[in-house]
């Protein structure tokens, strides 16, 4: 009888569309992104689910931020470099101040050493 109940309440895994960006055969997604999908397949199955999308069909370079934004896709691998400022407008990019910001490195025991003023 709990059986049955427990049964009643399964839910099918969450399935997030993950945009690679790069060819289905590149070496980047045969090395490295491919088998991450496929690792994180594994460890969530019944959980969550990626579908790998390849290549410029579903998001490319100038988009893919705000792909993920408006729930395209959910998960994108790309470079900061490369997302475009027309991505973001004028005003709203969230790196539009990155090179100005104070950075914060580890000391060799661990904490943070205070950036200079």
């Amino acid at each position: 009888m709990l059986a049955s109940c427990v049964a009643g309440f399964a839910q099918e895994a969450v399935k997030l569309k993950f945009a690679t960006l790069s060819p289905s055969e590149g070496p980047l997604n045969a090395r490295a992104l491919h088998p991450w999908a496929e690792r994180v397949n594994a460890a969530g199955k019944g959980i969550v689910e990626l579908d790998v999308r390849d290549g410029y069909a579903i998001a490319n370079y100038d988009n893919v931020y705000t792909r993920v934004l408006d729930d395209v896709v959910q998960i994108a691998f790309t470079v900061t470099g490369a997302i475009s400022a027309s991505s973001f407008g004028p005003t709203s990019s969230p790196c539009r101040s990155c090179s100005t910001a104070p950075t914060r490195r580890r000391s060799r025991s661990g904490g943070f050493i205070k950036p200079a003023d």
